[in-house]
């Protein structure tokens, strides 16, 4: 999309109270975004010293997904049917990223994380990976990574007095694990009873592919 394109559906957005998200994998997209208006950066790339300039204008944040990058650059392309090309294409995207990511915290930019689901091998259950690799990746504390994942995030959309943390008048949202996720972030795959809006839910169920979790465990 060209500058003027992007401002306008910013302003529009804006003007009918919502926020806007922008998929961008390139440092020309994320200035073409910032300069356009957009509230959040997802997936992201290189930021030089303008762009940085930009976000902090903006009051923008930085959405780091490493679900769909991750897999599609390191997994073998028996698995992910890519060519030889979209693998150095993927790992491209995966680089620019983390190292965008890694500016943007050093800048002190909001950071968000999410997993961009739907696309090939990211699943609507695996936000813990999500958690896991950041802090793999971008190299920073559990307590970090948790924070970001849940208060940091709700920050970001404007709902932190709402929920993101466990504090009187907040909405009652929380899971319940069986070991410390401060000691070992794997600990968020096996969640015992979720607690959403201050209702119980007892050994939660979901629907997993057992091919997909083998692939990925390769990757922990």
């Amino acid at each position: 999309m060209t500058l003027e394109q992007t401002k306008a559906v910013c302003d529009r957005a804006h003007a009918l109270g919502y926020h806007v998200a922008s998929h961008t994998e390139s440092s020309k997209g994320v200035r073409v975004a910032l300069e356009g208006g957009v509230d959040t950066i997802e997936h992201g790339s290189y930021l030089d010293d303008a762009l940085v300039a930009l976000f902090q204008k903006r009051g923008a944040a930085y959405i780091v997904t490493t679900s769909p990058a991750l897999p599609l650059a390191k997994l073998p392309p028996e698995v992910t049917k890519l060519d030889e090309l979209c693998t150095y294409n993927t790992n491209v995207v995966f680089e620019g990223m983390i190292a965008g990511a890694k500016t943007a915290m050093e800048n002190g930019i909001p950071i968000g994380l999410g997993t961009d689901e739907s696309c090939p091998l990211v699943t609507p259950y695996n936000m813990w990976r999500e958690v896991c690799w950041f802090a793999e990746y971008c190299g920073v504390t559990n307590v970090f990574a948790l924070h970001t994942a849940t208060l940091g995030n709700a920050k970001i959309i404007g709902l932190d007095s709402v929920t993101g943390s466990i504090e009187p008048g907040k909405s009652a949202d929380m899971i319940v694990l069986p070991r410390s996720p401060l000691d070992d972030l794997t600990a968020l795959r096996d969640v015992e009873m979720v607690v959403a809006r201050g209702k119980l839910l007892r050994r939660p169920k979901v629907k997993r592919s057992a091919r997909i979790d083998a692939w990925l465990d390769t990757l922990d």
